[in-house]
């Protein structure tokens, strides 16, 4: 502002001029007035001759040190799925900006984009987005630009890297936009279960990365290079191919059962046959074996290949020997020890030669003795016949090496058809008195269990009982 005073050449009266007062007054930049943009976008700061304006966080101050934009060019989306959006988005998105988003996934996938019905970027009613815009990049080919009020169709790029690109100016109040992309796959074969089989999960279309389980019924197992599993897995290439064939389901096979010790195998199921739910039937050889605890002997072949019994689960039955039942009926009792008859062949199928012959004196001594077998391994006797012979009254049990034992013998002449033993042990009572033979009584322990037979059996050991019954008494004669 300036002020000019001028006066001419006459002064015909006497002015006295004039005094004039000033003061300055400083302007508001930032005040908000009408019909006018706002002097900053964020905040306005003023000061005495000027004002300088700064942006909230995560804002840059634009080079017209008057707009805030955002720093967004340095976004990247690796994942399958996904949102992408304006930035502020719904608010108004930063006046001069240039944002790029990256979407970078794995070869093989395939990217679609979504947008929303929320889309309001800055436009004009002539040309073609000139002011704000998105593009969206898809190797050399770039489809947009992209404004106004109405979403773009969904977009499927057929390409696992896409770049977005969005573009404000230095004005405007528009909402943004908003868009979803999803990663979608080479697709893969369609897959048909194996028989007695399933695969996992179950999809009308299969994609790269989709990964199936594929696992067999109840009673069968996978089979896959003769290997066989529980599962197996196969994946969806990238390509669009499987990463294995599917596997066959085979039916479970329990094979041969394991041999019973003195026992049998029937097999339930036709032809033999050792596969799922099949059955057998386990059995003792009677009348000389007993299964312990009167088991059914029945097995099922598991689903988990396995032979299963109800009560012993994958444990085989056991066959105890029975005790007390001659081939033949013992004849009428004879009231007397003296003057009995000669046994028929089996009636005492429990009688057992103890033959000792100590090596150890000079000259050798030679002697026998009899006994009763009292299980297929424990032969008892007298304490007196693995006494070693001596002049005093020591008791000393004879070597294990120089007793035999005979069973199933009926004519001591004749031990063709004996079934011959070693001693593995010899116990003697440890109150034996060879004086008054107290305690008269000895064990022997075979080095074999025997096999049990219609001449070989043990006797039953007598019951806890009151005595005074009638019994049987036999021994053994060289003539």
């Amino acid at each position: 502002m300036s002020i000019t005073f001028r006066s001419d050449f006459s002064n015909e009266e006497r002015f006295t001029g004039f005094d004039a007062h000033y003061m300055a007054v400083d302007v508001d930049e930032c005040k908000e007035r009408e019909d006018e943009e706002l002097s900053c976008d964020h905040y306005c700061h003023n000061y005495i001759g000027g004002y300088y304006c700064s942006c909230r966080f995560g804002y840059i101050l634009h080079t017209d040190n008057r707009t805030c934009r955002v720093e967004c060019s340095d976004n990247l989306f690796t994942q399958r799925t996904g949102v992408i959006t304006s930035p502020d988005f719904p608010n108004p998105y930063p006046k001069s900006s240039e944002c790029l988003y990256t979407i970078e996934l794995e070869e093989g996938f395939m990217v679609n984009l979504q947008f929303e019905d929320i889309f309001d970027i800055e436009d004009h009613p002539e040309v073609p987005c000139p002011y704000d815009y998105i593009k969206i990049k898809v190797g050399p080919k770039v489809l947009g630009p992209f404004c106004g009020e109405k979403a773009p169709e969904p977009i499927s790029t057929q390409s696992h890297s896409v770049l977005i690109l969005f573009h404000s100016d230095n004005s405007g109040e528009n909402r943004g936009w908003r868009l979803s992309y999803r990663a979608a796959g080479n697709e893969c074969p369609e897959l048909q279960p194996p028989v007695h089989g399933k695969i996992e999960p179950s999809q009308a279309k299969y994609f790269f990365k989709d990964q199936v389980l594929v696992s067999c019924d109840t009673g069968y197992k996978v089979l896959k290079d003769n290997v066989e599993m529980d599962t197996f897995q196969i994946e969806c290439l990238k390509d669009g191919t499987w990463s294995n064939k599917i596997p066959t389901c085979k039916i479970v096979d329990c094979r041969a059962p394991g041999e019973l010790e003195h026992g049998l195998i029937t097999f339930s199921t036709r032809n033999n046959l050792t596969t799922y739910k099949s059955e057998i039937k386990y059995s003792c050889q009677e009348p000389y074996y007993k299964m312990l605890n009167n088991n059914t002997g029945i097995y099922t072949c598991s689903a988990q290949g396995v032979w299963m019994n109800k009560v012993l689960g994958r444990s085989l039955p056991t066959c105890l020997p029975e005790c007390g039942q001659p081939s033949r009926s013992l004849p009428s009792l004879v009231k007397r020890i003296i003057g009995g008859r000669n046994a028929e062949p089996g009636l005492f199928p429990w009688q057992a030669l103890i033959v000792v012959e100590d090596t150890s004196r000079v000259p050798n001594d030679k002697w026998f003795g009899s006994g009763a077998l009292l299980s297929a391994s424990w032969i008892l006797t007298a304490a007196h016949v693995l006494r070693s012979q001596r002049r005093d009254t020591t008791v000393i049990p004879v070597s294990k090496e120089h007793v035999t034992v005979y069973l199933g013998l009926h004519d001591v002449r004749d031990k063709s058809g004996a079934v011959n033993s070693s001693a593995a042990r010899v116990v003697l009572h440890p109150d034996f008195n060879i004086q008054n033979y107290n305690h008269d009584i000895a064990l022997v322990q075979l080095q074999e269990p025997v096999p049990l037979g219609p001449h070989v059996m043990p006797v039953c050991l007598p019951r806890l009982e009151p005595g005074g019954r009638l019994g049987h008494l036999q021994s053994q004669c060289d003539s």
